[in-house]
């Protein structure tokens, strides 16, 4: 995942924008994601599985109940 996908998934889950900035600044410096520079490339974001979404938006500190509404 690169950074603009991971920004895209944290908006996605209701994150506020200043929240998604700071938790993609901490996911870089931890190699959870990538920035792959300004290259085009197709919007939306990809995942290995669904436990890796859930894993990455909990770390974000997004609750488990968004999705379930």
């Amino acid at each position: 995942m690169n950074t603009d996908q991971a920004f895209e998934l944290l908006r996605d889950a209701g994150v506020t924008e200043d929240i998604c900035i700071n938790v993609v600044r901490r996911w870089l410096r931890e190699r959870k994601i990538n920035y792959e520079g300004n290259v085009q490339q197709k919007s939306g974001y990809i995942l290995e599985n669904t436990k890796q979404a859930i894993t990455m938006l909990s770390d974000a500190g997004v609750a488990e109940s968004i999705g379930t509404s």
